[in-house]
């Protein structure tokens, strides 16, 4: 069973689902939750390989998404600190 990560708050409901496929490559090996006051790109995080759409929308206050990196990103970001991360 899955658990509403807004619950408490107004809006839809938002949930994460976690998935092993050995057949995805290259396979993602990190992750984090961005929350920022302005809309964000995957371009102002070298070294990670993708994001989410705002998973915030229609809450207003902040953006929040998920972003990732993947194995061959990893060797791009490796010594470099993005954003605190």
């Amino acid at each position: 069973e899955f658990q509403n990560l807004a619950k408490g708050c107004s809006g839809d409901f938002r949930y994460v689902k976690t998935m092993k496929d050995t057949g995805v490559s290259p396979p993602i090996t990190g992750l984090f939750l961005l929350r920022n006051s302005k809309p964000q790109k995957i371009e102002d995080y070298p070294g990670w390989a993708g994001m989410t759409p705002d998973i915030n929308q229609g809450r207003g206050k902040s953006y929040l998404y998920l972003i990732w990196r993947t194995w061959t990103d990893y060797p791009r970001a490796a010594g470099k600190v993005v954003n605190g991360h």
